[in-house]
């Protein structure tokens, strides 16, 4: 993977306007963590973790955890390619 600008990600959180623990979660489902992985990693419950899923599915304009990649990889290279 090709290293990123890190305004590019700063960029990236602004854009979508992401919190804290959505930015975690969208950075370990991007990692292949599934949603129990994810729940032992941060301390939160798998419950937490779908609630969460969703709010960033929804701001990334993604269906689903494919989809919220693809989007995510295509808007990174775009901002890290101008």
């Amino acid at each position: 993977m090709k290293r990123l600008n890190g305004s590019v990600v700063v960029g990236f959180v602004a854009a979508f306007n992401l919190t804290k623990i959505e930015i975690e979660i969208g950075f370990l489902i991007l990692n292949g963590y599934s949603n129990a992985r994810v729940s032992d990693e941060l301390f939160i419950s798998e419950a937490t973790v779908k609630k969460h899923l969703s709010h960033l599915y929804e701001k990334t304009n993604s269906t689903g955890r494919k989809e919220f990649k693809t989007n995510i990889c295509n808007f990174l290279s775009q901002k890290n390619n101008p």
